[in-house]
């Protein structure tokens, strides 16, 4: 059977006497002492908000368990954001992978080679379409095709000029699956 005293010790209104004597103003110096940390070490983990100004030692001693255990689970500022930035990279990747398995995205180079065969393929099209005029359209007059021509090769001209402009990095691209 328990006695009386420690029940009583024990209540949230009263710690035990170890306990109760950690209910002091904290400081670095202290704290140290407690720990076996150096002075540097304790206003590093006050910079970082570990350890809360105004304090008591007892409030500082959970919160640096607290952050331990945390770094040890994995869970700290630096190693969480390292595995969610690493996490995401892959995620993207996998997206990416399954973008160009799906047709959705090609590489710049075969988008070029490909938009220049088109475009070779275009030009004699272009090239027949006056001759193509004349014989659907007899009657139209010489000077009209002659000006149907010229306006065709500015355009091939005009076309042959375009310059590609950059294209926008992947991850700015619409979704997989989605239409921009």
């Amino acid at each position: 059977m328990r006695a009386p005293g420690l029940l009583r010790a024990m209540t949230r209104t009263s710690l035990p006497a170890p306990v109760s004597a950690l209910n002091i103003p904290a400081t670095a110096s202290v704290f140290g002492e407690i720990t076996g940390l150096d002075k540097s070490a304790v206003s590093h983990l006050r910079a970082r908000g570990v350890l809360g100004s105004g304090e008591t030692l007892h409030q500082w001693l959970r919160a640096l368990i607290r952050h331990r255990g945390e770094l040890a689970a994995g869970r700290s500022g630096g190693l969480a954001a390292e595995r969610e930035r690493v996490a995401r990279a892959q995620a993207e990747k996998i997206e990416r992978e399954n973008a160009v398995r799906a047709g959705l995205l090609v590489p710049a180079e075969q988008l070029t080679a490909a938009l220049a065969d088109v475009a070779a393929q275009a030009v004699p099209l272009i090239e027949a379409l006056p001759g193509r005029i004349r014989l659907r359209a007899p009657q139209t007059p010489v000077a009209a095709l002659k000006v149907i021509e010229h306006e065709l090769i500015g355009v091939r001209n005009a076309w042959a000029a375009i310059q590609p402009r950059e294209l926008p990095p992947i991850a700015a691209a619409a979704p997989p699956g989605t239409r921009a």
